[in-house]
């Protein structure tokens, strides 16, 4: 017997509640999506219980060769009026940022035959709320770079790893395909918050290099007074008798004093040349967890 659908299947994400110190106690993430949908048969919509299978895959049509993972089957599952509910989980693994299709799958509630599961076409292209599951558990699990996360990176830009992108101030996809812009540390230096209160993303500095002033002193016209004694020397004076000159040696000094000429004065000032206070560096890729 077909079953027939009559809109897609809404993918809703099953939130925990409780404190973030409750949720890794509980040492399993919930990993689990809802499932709800409209059911039909003949046309009409179904009244009573049906089992449900569902499987992913990697391309929009049921290949095995592209199974992704086993099959998740529901028993039991109360259709009222032709609407259900199923909580659906395959846990993160499947979830990697590739696209992913859920194929869907009825047969009535007293059968335990495999065989008559019956498809539901098309299968369903899972969008955002699935790989909140994936980036729930990144961001929680030990060990684990956090979302927003940054990272020094000594490889190739061609080679950066999926999920992450050079902190270049542009906007990347990722990959829960929301839009992401990464700060813009190109040939910058990282400084730490001041504070408790004040989030990170403040910019400062510059990359020109400096001087310094050597200041400078200036003189108005202006004279100079002096003054002094000389230093001590010997003079020879001569005195003369009948008989004979007398010689006598006689120590003196000298002292002098005046006014220099008045000056016009002047100006002195000066300017270092240009200096860099950088340190030998070497060079990495700072990238951020997307």
């Amino acid at each position: 017997m077909k079953w027939t659908r009559v809109f897609s299947v809404i993918l809703l994400l099953s939130v925990l509640v409780g404190t973030a110190s409750q949720v890794i106690a509980q040492a399993a993430f919930d990993t689990a999506f809802t499932c709800r949908g409209f059911l039909k048969e003949h046309a009409m919509p179904v009244g009573q219980d049906k089992d449900f299978r569902f499987t992913l895959f990697d391309v929009d049509h049921s290949d095995p060769n592209h199974q992704i993972g086993g099959s998740n089957i529901v028993e039991d599952v109360e259709v009222d009026r032709g609407h259900f509910i199923v909580d659906v989980d395959f846990g993160a693994g499947p979830f990697t940022g590739e696209a992913r299709w859920l194929l869907i799958e009825v047969r009535d509630w007293d059968s335990i035959d495999p065989a008559d599961f019956v498809e539901q076409d098309p299968l369903i292209r899972l969008t955002l709320s699935p790989y909140a599951i994936r980036a729930r558990e990144a961001n929680t699990a030990p060990g684990v770079v956090p979302q927003g996360g940054i990272i020094m990176w000594s490889g190739l830009l061609t080679n950066i790893p999926a999920g992450w992108a050079l902190c270049d101030g542009g906007t990347y996809i990722a990959p829960d395909d929301s839009s992401v812009r990464t700060p813009n540390l190109t040939a910058r230096f990282i400084r730490s918050v001041p504070d408790s209160a004040t989030d990170p993303g403040r910019t400062g500095g510059s990359t020109s290099g400096h001087t310094h002033g050597g200041g400078s002193y200036s003189a108005a016209s202006h004279t100079h007074t002096f003054s002094g004694t000389t230093d001590r020397t010997d003079d020879l004076e001569t005195a003369a008798s009948d008989d004979e000159q007398v010689c006598a040696r006689i120590t003196h000094t000298h002292e002098f004093s005046g006014i220099t000429g008045s000056g016009a004065g002047g100006a002195i000032s000066g300017t270092s040349g240009e200096a860099s206070g950088l340190p030998p560096f070497f060079e990495l890729a700072f990238i951020m967890r997307l």
